[in-house]
């Protein structure tokens, strides 16, 4: 990844079940060891499937309209200033 710049960006609800905090600070140490570019963000409330508003048990407002906007901001290439 890092020979193309691009930067591996990670989001996780804290509450998520399929992932400890411990393990989500292990990935991002790996990834640091590894010279990987990345950022990991976790919401500590946010529960798995925090980003789905079809679920609304776990949907979190808040958390999800930061991530789904960090999400765009990965994905839209940066432009030269007009």
């Amino acid at each position: 990844m890092a020979a193309y710049r691009s930067t591996l960006l990670g989001i996780v609800g804290g509450r998520d079940f399929l992932i400890s905090p411990d393990e989500w600070d292990c990935l991002g140490l790996r990834l640091q060891q590894a010279g990987v570019r990345h950022e990991l963000i976790d919401y500590p409330e946010a529960e798995h499937g925090f980003l789905c508003e079809d679920r609304p048990e776990s949907h979190d407002v808040d958390a999800s309209g930061d991530a789904w906007k960090r999400l765009l901001d990965a994905l839209v290439p940066l432009r030269p200033a007009s």
